[in-house]
Protein backbone atom coordinates (compact mmCIF):
# COMPACT_ATOMS: atom_id res chain seq x y z
CA UNK A 1 0.00 0.00 0.00
CA UNK A 2 1.17 3.47 -0.85
CA UNK A 3 1.61 6.52 1.99
CA UNK A 4 -0.43 9.30 1.00
CA UNK A 5 2.83 11.21 0.42
CA UNK A 6 3.83 9.00 -2.38
CA UNK A 7 0.44 8.94 -4.50
CA UNK A 8 0.54 12.43 -4.44
CA UNK A 9 3.89 12.50 -6.10
CA UNK A 10 2.93 10.11 -8.26
CA UNK A 11 -0.49 12.07 -9.23
CA UNK A 12 1.86 15.06 -9.79
CA UNK A 13 4.41 13.38 -11.73
CA UNK A 14 1.20 11.94 -13.82
CA UNK A 15 -0.15 15.23 -14.02
CA UNK A 16 2.89 16.71 -15.20
CA UNK A 17 3.47 13.89 -17.84
CA UNK A 18 0.55 14.01 -19.46
CA UNK A 19 0.36 18.29 -19.21
CA UNK A 20 4.26 18.03 -21.38
CA UNK A 21 2.86 15.43 -23.44
CA UNK A 22 0.01 17.41 -24.40
CA UNK A 23 2.18 20.39 -24.76
CA UNK A 24 4.82 18.42 -27.04
CA UNK A 25 2.14 17.29 -29.01
CA UNK A 26 0.58 20.45 -29.71
CA UNK A 27 4.27 22.52 -30.68
CA UNK A 28 5.50 20.02 -32.31
CA UNK A 29 2.29 19.44 -34.98
CA UNK A 30 2.48 23.92 -34.77
CA UNK A 31 5.77 23.04 -36.60
CA UNK A 32 5.05 19.76 -38.95
CA UNK A 33 2.25 21.27 -40.27
CA UNK A 34 3.62 24.80 -40.82
CA UNK A 35 6.90 23.06 -42.94
CA UNK A 36 4.49 20.35 -44.71
CA UNK A 37 2.18 22.97 -45.80
CA UNK A 38 5.20 25.13 -47.26
CA UNK A 39 6.79 27.64 -45.23
CA UNK A 40 6.67 30.53 -47.55
CA UNK A 41 2.74 30.62 -47.59
CA UNK A 42 3.25 30.87 -44.07
CA UNK A 43 5.67 33.50 -43.78
CA UNK A 44 3.73 35.66 -46.11
CA UNK A 45 0.50 35.33 -43.76
CA UNK A 46 2.64 36.57 -40.98
CA UNK A 47 3.91 39.25 -42.89
CA UNK A 48 0.38 40.47 -43.80
CA UNK A 49 -0.62 39.86 -39.95
CA UNK A 50 1.91 42.19 -38.93
CA UNK A 51 1.91 44.55 -41.69
CA UNK A 52 0.40 47.10 -39.56
CA UNK A 53 3.12 47.28 -37.29
CA UNK A 54 6.57 49.06 -37.11
CA UNK A 55 8.12 45.81 -37.26
CA UNK A 56 10.39 45.13 -40.60
CA UNK A 57 8.57 42.84 -43.34
CA UNK A 58 12.10 41.27 -43.85
CA UNK A 59 12.15 41.02 -39.91
CA UNK A 60 9.00 39.02 -39.37
CA UNK A 61 9.69 37.12 -42.71
CA UNK A 62 12.39 35.55 -41.27
CA UNK A 63 11.51 35.01 -37.98
CA UNK A 64 8.16 32.93 -39.93
CA UNK A 65 10.64 31.34 -41.46
CA UNK A 66 12.28 29.90 -38.65
CA UNK A 67 9.34 30.19 -36.14
CA UNK A 68 8.18 26.05 -37.59
CA UNK A 69 11.48 24.55 -37.39
CA UNK A 70 11.78 26.42 -34.01
CA UNK A 71 8.58 24.88 -32.82
CA UNK A 72 9.63 21.56 -34.42
CA UNK A 73 12.61 21.45 -32.04
CA UNK A 74 10.75 22.46 -29.01
CA UNK A 75 7.85 20.28 -29.89
CA UNK A 76 10.08 16.80 -30.14
CA UNK A 77 12.26 18.19 -26.79
CA UNK A 78 9.10 18.42 -24.73
CA UNK A 79 7.39 15.45 -26.08
CA UNK A 80 10.19 13.44 -24.78
CA UNK A 81 11.39 15.01 -22.07
CA UNK A 82 14.50 15.33 -23.42
CA UNK A 83 16.59 19.18 -22.06
CA UNK A 84 13.17 19.90 -20.63
CA UNK A 85 13.71 22.95 -19.30
CA UNK A 86 15.94 24.22 -22.27
CA UNK A 87 13.07 23.54 -24.36
CA UNK A 88 10.19 25.23 -22.04
CA UNK A 89 12.03 28.70 -21.84
CA UNK A 90 13.06 28.84 -25.49
CA UNK A 91 8.97 27.81 -25.87
CA UNK A 92 8.14 30.32 -23.20
CA UNK A 93 10.24 33.31 -24.69
CA UNK A 94 8.85 32.40 -28.25
CA UNK A 95 5.74 33.30 -26.80
CA UNK A 96 6.62 36.24 -25.34
CA UNK A 97 7.63 37.52 -29.30
CA UNK A 98 4.62 36.27 -30.48
CA UNK A 99 2.89 37.88 -27.38
CA UNK A 100 4.52 41.01 -28.49
CA UNK A 101 3.72 41.27 -32.30
CA UNK A 102 0.09 40.00 -32.03
CA UNK A 103 -0.33 42.79 -29.64
CA UNK A 104 1.31 45.74 -31.89
CA UNK A 105 -1.53 44.56 -34.22
CA UNK A 106 -4.27 45.16 -31.28
CA UNK A 107 -5.80 41.17 -31.91
CA UNK A 108 -6.43 40.62 -27.97
CA UNK A 109 -8.14 37.14 -28.83
CA UNK A 110 -5.26 36.03 -30.08
CA UNK A 111 -2.81 37.61 -27.62
CA UNK A 112 -5.71 36.04 -24.86
CA UNK A 113 -4.46 32.52 -26.50
CA UNK A 114 -0.69 33.35 -26.27
CA UNK A 115 -1.27 33.68 -22.39
CA UNK A 116 -3.07 30.19 -22.09
CA UNK A 117 0.46 29.03 -23.93
CA UNK A 118 2.42 31.06 -21.50
CA UNK A 119 0.89 29.74 -18.22
CA UNK A 120 0.81 26.31 -19.70
CA UNK A 121 4.98 26.45 -19.83
CA UNK A 122 5.22 28.63 -16.52
CA UNK A 123 3.25 25.57 -15.02
CA UNK A 124 5.37 23.43 -16.23
CA UNK A 125 9.03 25.37 -15.36
CA UNK A 126 7.74 25.99 -11.96
CA UNK A 127 6.82 21.85 -11.59
CA UNK A 128 9.61 20.41 -13.31
CA UNK A 129 10.66 18.63 -10.08
CA UNK A 130 7.53 16.29 -11.34
CA UNK A 131 9.54 15.56 -14.81
CA UNK A 132 10.13 11.73 -13.64
CA UNK A 133 8.64 10.25 -16.92
CA UNK A 134 10.96 11.64 -19.42
CA UNK A 135 14.55 11.20 -21.15
CA UNK A 136 15.65 14.01 -18.44
CA UNK A 137 14.15 11.89 -15.37
CA UNK A 138 15.43 8.55 -17.18
CA UNK A 139 19.21 9.73 -16.97
CA UNK A 140 18.72 11.47 -13.51
CA UNK A 141 18.08 7.77 -12.31
CA UNK A 142 20.79 6.03 -14.31
CA UNK A 143 24.06 5.09 -12.10
CA UNK A 144 26.83 7.47 -13.55
CA UNK A 145 30.19 6.53 -12.80
CA UNK A 146 31.99 8.53 -9.71
CA UNK A 147 33.72 11.60 -11.42
CA UNK A 148 37.65 10.63 -11.44
CA UNK A 149 39.78 13.01 -9.01
CA UNK A 150 43.03 11.79 -10.42
CA UNK A 151 44.68 12.29 -13.57
CA UNK A 152 47.26 10.13 -15.03
CA UNK A 153 50.82 11.85 -15.47
CA UNK A 154 53.36 11.34 -17.94
CA UNK A 155 57.07 10.49 -17.26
Amino acid sequence: MHSTNTSHTIGRQLAYLLLRLTLGINILMHGLARILAGLSPFAAGMVKQLASTPLPPTLVHAFAVALPWSELFIGIAILLGIWTRFALVLGALEIVVLTFGISLTQNWSVARLQMIYAIVYAILLAFAEYNRWSVDGWRERSPRPPPSHQRETVE
